[in-house]
């Protein structure tokens, strides 16, 4: 570990996605002011520190198919945070997000190494076969179009066939790689994993406000909006969403950009941030045989865990049982129309507002160059630059014809 580096005034929360981070990060959001007052800083203006964890990681959004997917944020994100962090020494830093569990060991020695002190970093866990539901539903809102048998039955042939242990479903197995490689680097007394029980709700805030040094209570008494529950899809909704994904991904003209803002922001958050229409909402279940081989593999890992020597609140064996409500999924052949209609609806009017608006920006851009005239600086530079090679190849040229 660099010399240079202090000892810790940082809490970092790596992850795992789908393990009470949106809450967590919602709550800090909603009591900004509260904490810091309290001698925390919870940098920038946002709910959570994405895009300073996707510039430092180099982690790209969007399709890989698409010629249009966006670079990674640019790494000014990832500083400006550093220096917030590092201007108020006196509190507590605390950062957050999920993507930061998944990034390579030379990543995570830097992130300590621009933090400048050993940051105490947080793992949250949930069970891990309920989990994989949640994260097929999130590729979902990412455009996939596979349904959860395919997917979860892919992903386990890869590993069982050919040892795969890439990408989000497969390397959140190996709970025991991800910890380790983040104990390697702060030390395992710098680490705490905060195992989530459905019989105990509050142990996510607990944990956190004792890392942080708040009062208890402090984020339990939040009253949070329906965005920070992050609901699950109902199994009607999914499949829905599904549906329109298959008609979009072929599609040459609709980019990741666009589906993003109309269909995943326009339409799937607001659909989430309210509670189901549905009357008999079918939940979504992953399937016998997926739930026993995760959660025998679960098993497994929480015995590596335990030899790690790191902090552990909750019980890490709730985390590999195997819940009641596993089972096939029934064949979804008619989709609620309600649901139908307000998924329409609503990429309707977020397709609309963004007419409006460009058509409102081109009129005040269409004004401004009708109330004054052309200045030097409205000619684009290599307008300019075209222009005055012409000119001086047209003086040059006389000269020649007069000599």
């Amino acid at each position: 570990m660099p010399d240079h580096i202090s000892r810790p005034n940082i809490v970092l929360h790596v992850g795992l996605a789908k393990a009470g981070t949106t809450a967590i990060q919602m709550a800090a959001y909603a009591r900004r002011n509260d904490l810091f007052e309290q001698g925390v800083l919870y940098p920038g203006t946002e709910y959570n520190h994405r895009a300073a964890s996707k510039a430092v990681g180099g982690h790209r959004s969007g399709w890989r198919e698409d010629r249009d997917r966006p670079e990674a944020p640019d790494i000014r994100h990832w500083q400006e945070l550093v220096d917030e962090v590092r201007s108020h020494p006196e509190h507590t830093a605390f950062i957050s997000h999920e993507l930061f569990a998944d990034y390579s060991l030379d990543v995570c020695r830097r992130i300590v190494s621009d933090l400048g002190a050993v940051p105490t970093v947080i793992f949250t866990l949930r069970n891990q076969v309920s989990a994989a539901g949640s994260i097929w539903q999130q590729f979902v809102k990412y455009g996939r179009t596979e349904n959860l048998d395919e997917w979860i039955q892919e992903r386990l042939d890869a590993l069982e066939n050919h040892g795969a242990r890439d990408g989000r479903f497969l390397s959140r197995l190996f709970l025991s790689d991800l910890v380790s490689k983040w104990a390697s680097v702060v030390g395992p007394q710098n680490v705490i994993l905060i195992a989530l029980d459905k019989a105990q709700p509050n142990l996510l805030f607990d944990g956190f406000e004792s890392s942080l040094g708040v009062p208890e209570g402090f984020f339990a008494n939040v009253e949070l909006d329906r965005r920070a529950e992050n609901r699950s899809f109902s199994l009607d909704e999914a499949e829905t969403i599904r549906a329109i994904n298959a008609q979009l991904r072929d599609d040459p003209n609709v980019t990741w950009h666009n589906y993003q803002r109309l269909v995943r922001y326009g339409a799937v958050d607001p659909l989430l941030a309210e509670p189901s229409t549905n009357i008999d909402p079918h939940p979504i279940r992953v399937p016998q045989w997926a739930a026993q081989k995760i959660s025998e593999l679960t098993a497994t890992e929480i015995a590596k865990l335990r030899q790690l020597g790191v902090k552990v609140v909750g019980d890490l064996q709730t985390i590999a049982e195997v819940p009641r409500n596993v089972g096939e999924n029934p064949a979804v052949v008619d989709i609620d129309i309600e649901t139908a209609s307000r998924l329409a609806s609503r990429v309707l009017r977020k397709s609309t507002n963004m007419i409006h608006r460009r058509r409102r920006k081109l009129g005040r851009i269409h004004n401004q160059t009708k109330r004054r005239p052309m200045k030097g600086s409205d000619i684009q530079l290599s307008a300019f630059a075209r222009a005055l090679a012409r000119r001086v190849r047209r003086k040059f040229q006389s000269t020649t014809k007069t000599k």
